[in-house]
This record gives structure tokens, C-alpha cells and sequence, in this order.
């Protein structure tokens, strides 16, 4: 199989960050399929789930929205950006620290 095309994995980058920085939850949820998994150690407390995993688009976007209002400020900055075969892997520096964030990928267009 290919590595992604770098050009690519950073354009999806930017947009993933800038989605972030703009606060816009519809934007950082379109890089997503509408049935993924969300798991965080974060989610008992802010969305009440007791498994820490929430299910597609509905549930996480209703998540991140307390999660944005608990940090009004938020704002990330992108370091790096790694590929792989069908994976990226984005270095960030989110509000309190360095953060990396990978994806795999199921990409019709590279």
C-alpha cells in the first residue's frame, strides 16, 4: 500500500486545526465517518458516560460542545505532520501541553 501523499495529510491537518482554533465543531466533525468512536478518559465527566466512549457524530459533537465552553480559549498549534500507510499522525500543542493525534484513514483521494 502507498504512504499518503504529504500534501494531503497536511491540508487535512490544517483544516483539523483550524476547525479547533474556529471553535467549529461541524468542521472538525466532517473529517470523521458518521459512526466513529470517541473514547476519552475526559467523557465520564463531561458527557455522563460512564464507559468513557461515545458513539458517532450526535454524541461527540454534543461532547465537544461542553468540552469548548469549559476551555473558551482553546487554541492548537500543529508542530508536525506525520504519514504513513493510510494513517496520519498530527503533532499538536493543544491549551496545556503537546498532543499527538492519529488517524487512519480510508481515502478515496490522495
Amino acid at each position: 500500500m502507498p504512504i499518503l501523499n504529504a500534501d494531503f495529510a497536511l491540508s487535512f491537518a490544517r483544516s483539523w486545526i483550524e476547525g479547533w482554533n474556529q471553535h467549529d465543531i461541524d468542521a472538525v466533525l466532517s473529517h470523521y465517518a458518521d459512526d466513529f468512536e470517541l473514547a476519552s478518559l475526559l467523557i465520564p465527566s463531561i458527557a455522563e458516560e460512564s464507559n468513557g466512549v461515545l458513539h458517532g457524530k450526535a454524541d461527540v459533537r454534543a461532547y465537544w460542545k461542553k468540552g469548548l465552553a469549559q476551555i473558551p480559549d482553546l487554541h492548537f498549534e500543529l508542530k508536525e505532520v506525520l504519514t504513513g500507510v493510510d494513517s496520519i499522525t498530527l503533532y499538536y500543542r493543544g491549551h496545556r501541553a503537546w498532543w499527538l493525534k492519529c488517524y487512519g484513514l480510508t481515502v478515496l483521494e490522495r
